[in-house]
């Protein structure tokens, strides 16, 4: 865990915000308009795995 600051690369990353694991869930859920699939099969895996 970090307590930042944090700095996102604006080459890599469009924008950052923070969200709800059930938001992310529900995101997933409801088809996960622009998340990657690479995104979304990682954050099934440690929602399954870490994050009860």
């Amino acid at each position: 865990m970090d307590d930042g600051p944090f700095r996102l690369n604006a080459t890599e990353v469009q924008r950052g915000n923070w969200f709800l694991l059930e938001e992310i869930d529900s995101w997933i859920s409801f088809g996960g308009d622009a998340l990657t699939s690479t995104f979304q099969t990682i954050w099934l895996t440690a929602r399954k795995t870490y994050i009860q």
